[in-house]
């Protein structure tokens, strides 16, 4: 038993009576025979003095009047060997995942072959790479020897790369990681999420939200760089496939809060204008609005980076019409490509734009304006569900839900035969089938198919296999005249 301390108490009340041998050289009691034979309470003059139950006692040398008591004072807590067995047992930095240049790995280990070559050699040398210090993910590692005293000098395993002028340089890991953030629905907390899921260490939370806005800056240089090679793309594409009566592109606005009448949540909107003409849908020009800063006593200028672009008197829903006539003369501007057809949703602003545009320009540079089909399909499907029918089936619990599930199963279809016509038929031809297609999508619903053999192309009643599981509740409609 181990005493890291001991309490001394001096007898002096000759109440306190002890049998014992004493030892007449010494004058010291003999530890196998002293026993306590009575205490008694000590005088109120004198100081109580307490202590810890003592369980062992000692003989130890000491004057007649003295009593050794010995104890643990603050005992060590013993800890239980089968207690987190599987967490010692597992080394977290030996068994860490990490991302390194695999060209380094190299130089490190030319470095330790110089432990081999040494006079003073090791009898058995055994690598051993170890993680010297690491700079979010970027790590620098080294070699020793488990066998000796023997290590390498430590190599960067990641590739530095300049940002600012100032300060020391960053790593291309880093930088990485957050412009996959930025390109990508994915926040620095998923990334210290899916880190963490590999067994890779991720960055600090700090480190990462400071970086974010820095990178943002830098992202959108590169994208206006990138839509720059996009319109030198597009303008060899059509040289070479000799397209000289210009390009088509499409345009839309999207907020972050829905415009309502009354009340305007939206604080920020990205209009992009993406071209037609490749099929790859290349990004060609894109307008940021934003009405938020989070600067303190900011004068809403370039000079100090201030992010608001928007004034806040204005209303966010007129954005749409200034981004299309920013983007459109970013395009004009770089002298690369003409435009000659917009297709947009059915926007009184761009349509008003669009018209202004060409009673300026004259026939020169004049401009088709397009409406997407995808938003004359919302539309259709919007005034489907107000229809009110006189004839719904049994088995419908709920009439809007039914008229619901219909008008999605009408719009599905007319995009189906809008699609098949212009795959199969010329532009002359187009419209014509397409219109006798849309018209006869009631009769189909309904059962009858006399005219699906000449009208429609994604009608398949004439199959063995045909059933009506794409059909509300899996059968046909039952229709009325009122209902018509």
């Amino acid at each position: 038993m181990g005493v890291r301390s001991s309490q001394v108490i001096q007898s002096t009340s000759p109440d306190i009576q002890s049998t014992s041998t004493s030892n007449p050289e010494d004058g010291s009691l003999s530890a196998p025979e002293q026993t306590w034979s009575k205490i008694v309470p000590m005088e109120e003059s004198s100081t109580k003095i307490v202590r810890p139950s003592c369980t062992d006692l000692f003989a130890v040398k000491s004057p007649r009047n003295s009593v050794i008591c010995q104890s643990k004072l603050r005992p060590k807590k013993e800890e239980n060997p089968t207690e987190n067995l599987a967490i010692k047992d597992f080394n977290f930095e030996e068994e860490e995942n990490g991302i390194i240049q695999l060209s380094k790995m190299t130089i490190l280990f030319q470095n330790f072959s110089q432990h081999y070559l040494c006079k003073s050699m090791c009898k058995k040398p055994n690598p051993k790479v170890v993680c010297a210090g690491r700079k979010g993910l970027a790590l620098s590692c080294k070699c020793v020897c488990t066998n000796c005293k023997f290590q390498t000098p430590v190599v960067q395993m990641y590739q530095e790369c300049r940002i600012g002028s100032r300060g020391p340089a960053s790593n291309t890991i880093n930088e990485g990681l957050l412009i996959a953030a930025v390109k990508s629905k994915v926040g620095p907390s998923d990334l210290s999420c899916i880190l963490s899921c590999i067994n890779v260490k991720p960055p600090s939370s700090a480190l990462m939200h400071r970086k974010f806005t820095r990178t943002c800056d830098i992202m959108t240089q590169i994208n206006e760089n990138s839509m720059l090679q996009n319109q030198q793309y597009v303008k060899s594409y059509c040289e070479a496939s000799g397209l000289h009566h210009g390009v088509a592109v499409e345009t839309d606005t999207s907020f972050n809060n829905r415009i309502q009448a009354g009340y305007e949540a939206g604080t920020s909107s990205v209009t992009p204008m993406i071209e037609q003409t490749t099929g790859l849908a290349l990004p060609l020009a894109v307008t940021v609005y934003n009405k938020i800063c989070s600067q303190p006593n900011c004068t809403h200028t370039t000079e100090h980076n201030c992010k608001k672009n928007y004034p806040s008197n204005e209303s966010m829903s007129s954005s749409e019409k200034k981004a299309f006539i920013q983007n459109f003369e970013n395009i004009q501007k770089n002298n690369i490509i003409n435009v000659t057809s917009v297709t947009s949703d059915a926007s009184a602003q761009l349509g008003k734009v669009i018209t202004e545009h060409n009673e300026r320009s004259g026939s020169r540079s004049k401009v088709d304006h397009q409406l997407c089909l995808v938003h004359r399909m919302r539309t259709l499907q919007k005034n489907i569900k107000k229809v009110r029918l006189a004839s719904v089936p049994v088995r419908a619990c709920d009439r809007d839900s039914y008229m619901q599930r219909l008008a999605y199963c009408i719009r599905i279809r007319a995009r189906m035969e809008i699609g098949k016509s212009y795959a199969s038929f010329p532009t002359n031809q187009f419209v014509v089938r397409s219109s006798y297609a849309l018209r006869n999508i009631v009769s189909c619903f309904c059962g009858n198919h006399t005219m699906c053999s000449q009208r429609s192309l994604v009608c398949r009643a004439h199959l063995k296999s045909y059933n009506t599981a794409h059909l509300p509740l899996g059968q046909h409609l039952t229709l009325t005249d009122d209902g018509e």
